[in-house]
């Protein structure tokens, strides 16, 4: 959802990220945002840190810096459950609110 002004220098970049599917995954990472309380910045930290190894998230020391930085903190404390990643990875919502 942020606006990166480097990308736009780059239209290759914007026509990778401007995908058609995109916006289906946008909105299932906002779906299940929303039903955890969290932000999808914080599920996208918890995605990538859900996955098996060998993959590894890496954030720069500028964003951790500004007020993101609580965010990446707590979607690196995420534990989604089996439901949840279904849903990140195409699955029908079937998540409910706790």
């Amino acid at each position: 959802g942020d606006e990166d002004s480097v990308a736009r220098l780059r239209p290759e970049w914007v026509q990778r990220w401007e995908h058609p599917a995109n916006a289906a995954t946008v909105q299932r990472v906002q779906d299940v945002a929303s039903a955890r309380g969290s932000t999808p910045r914080e599920i996208n930290v918890a995605w990538i840190l859900n996955q098996a190894f060998p993959v590894i998230g890496i954030i720069d020391l500028p964003a951790l810096l500004t007020d993101r930085g609580a965010q990446y903190e707590r979607g690196s404390q995420l534990l989604l459950d089996d439901a949840e990643l279904r849903v990140l990875r195409g699955a029908p919502m079937e998540i409910t609110q706790t």
